[in-house]
């Protein structure tokens, strides 16, 4: 009987170690599996139109931070195009370059188009003159409704093709500009339309860029109860007159009697 016991437990304890095996196989296969799991490269971009010194980072899809940081850029020709490990590309001359990535045995191509436009006297407007100061610094106040903290700015500029004048508007056709960055994105933000987010009271430089030229602007916002303080301050100036006990009365309608002479004393006479 103790040795039909024994061959018992031996026999479980054979069973067990053989479950635990073949669940672990089983779940190591499944991680191998997913290990293995397809990725699809894909680019967002398939032709990219650029002007000589205008600079694009590229969209990759479907891959995660640590698989980007895998992917191979190349360009066919690098005096046309130049791209960076990042996958940011630098037009340099005018003519045609193709831009690849290459991820494992996965290639995906951009056609990069650079344009012979130049670009010559690049500024930024304001919404109103009056908002400048006199070293031409923007001046904003920060209100307590979301609406009241944009501020649109507009980039102007005159563009040539070649020998030839084009219009902005057209220019912006063969551009991936305007591109809008603020210095200090903790007092305010900037989208790609130009349009300032004000955030908090301090300063910030807002550049533009169009192409190898770039325009600055100094914003300083300040909070709106530094306006408010002016106004109150002449709201109470003025009404310190209004709230003298009486009224004044009109010159034109003053006669004496109105008022009691009798106790006017000789001397006064």
């Amino acid at each position: 009987m103790k040795g039909l016991k024994r061959l018992a437990v031996f026999t479980l304890a054979i069973c067990m170690v053989l479950s635990l095996c073949l669940t672990g196989g089983v779940d190591a296969a499944k991680k191998k599996k997913k290990s293995k799991k397809a990725v699809n490269l894909v680019i967002a971009e398939k032709d990219l139109n650029m002007i000589i010194g205008d600079t694009y980072k590229l969209t990759v899809k479907n891959l995660t931070a640590k698989q980007l940081k895998k992917v191979k850029w190349s360009s066919s020709d690098k005096k046309v195009a130049f791209v960076n490990k990042k996958g940011i590309v630098k037009a340099k001359k005018s003519g045609t370059a193709i831009i690849t990535a290459k991820y494992g045995k996965q290639t995906k191509t951009c056609k990069i188009t650079v344009e012979n436009i130049k670009i010559n006297s690049l500024k930024i407007g304001v919404e109103d003159e009056n908002d400048l100061d006199d070293d031409d610094n923007l001046i904003l106040y920060l209100g307590e409704e979301a609406d009241e903290n944009v501020y649109e700015l507009e980039c102007t500029f005159t563009a040539k093709r070649g020998v030839k004048a084009i219009t902005r508007k057209a220019a912006l056709k063969f551009t991936t500009g305007p591109i809008w960055t603020s210095s200090n994105e903790k007092v305010a933000t900037i989208d790609e339309d130009g349009i300032i987010t004000m955030l908090a009271a301090g300063t910030t430089t807002i550049t533009v860029q169009v192409g190898d030229k770039k325009a600055t602007l100094k914003v300083i916002v300040s909070d709106e109860g530094d306006e408010d303080d002016g106004e109150l301050e002449e709201e109470e100036s003025d009404g310190d007159l209004e709230d003298v006990d009486g009224e004044y009365p009109d010159a034109d309608t003053v006669s004496l009697d109105d008022y009691d002479l009798s106790e006017l004393s000789s001397d006064d006479e």
